[in-house]
């Protein structure tokens, strides 16, 4: 569909090798991000050879709240809100990215969009940011594990949206509680065996 963006998500990870004895490895992994996605749009530009408009963050996609809580963790300070995402089962707060719709438009007038997510930090158990991972931050290598362990699409199947908690998960709508009581109960982790009446 058109309104999708993040089909052909495009990714770009910092290797940690980049901040060896770096005095502020966090700060400048956070700094190192910036300075590549600005480098970015304006390599795009200068090869398209078109206006600055013309290559562009589309307005309310740029997400940089887990960058927020990595100054937080830096700055010794505690995380206090839960990890979420704007879809269920989603920890998309917790992985450090930087994430937006990039918006780019040719000299003929077509418009192309799609989803760039820069990972200024490879893992987060690297000695030198320790300190993000023990706080429950992702780099893009724990992102990449739970992906491949099919973490997340079990997540987005059982969960409810954090956002409407209200509303039924994938697995309820597929299974309702009224006819499938066992299978809700195991859903929920109760685990609970229903006797059947003699």
């Amino acid at each position: 569909p058109s309104e999708s963006n993040d089909i052909f998500s495009i990714n770009f990870v910092i290797a940690d090798d980049n901040f060896e004895g770096s005095q502020d490895p966090i700060e400048d992994r956070l700094l190192a991000s910036e300075q590549f996605r600005e480098q970015l749009l304006a390599h795009i530009r200068e090869a398209l050879n078109v206006p600055d408009d013309n290559v562009k963050i589309l307005e309310d996609t740029h997400k940089t709240s887990s960058l927020d809580r990595v100054r937080k963790v830096a700055a010794g300070e505690e995380i206090e809100e839960e990890f979420g995402g704007t879809r269920a089962g989603s920890v998309g707060d917790a992985i450090i990215r930087d994430k937006f719709i990039l918006s780019i438009t040719d000299n003929s007038g077509e418009t192309q969009t799609t989803e760039i997510c820069l990972y200024p930090v490879q893992t987060s158990v690297m000695e030198d940011v320790q300190e993000l991972g023990e706080a429950g931050l992702w780099g893009f290598a724990e992102k990449l594990s739970d992906d491949y362990e099919g973490n997340y699409k079990a997540r987005r199947i059982l969960k409810r949206s954090g956002k409407h908690p209200t509303a039924q998960s994938l697995y309820e709508l597929l299974y309702p509680a009224r006819i499938f009581p066992v299978l809700a109960d195991r859903v929920r982790g109760e685990h609970v065996t229903k006797k059947r009446a003699a």
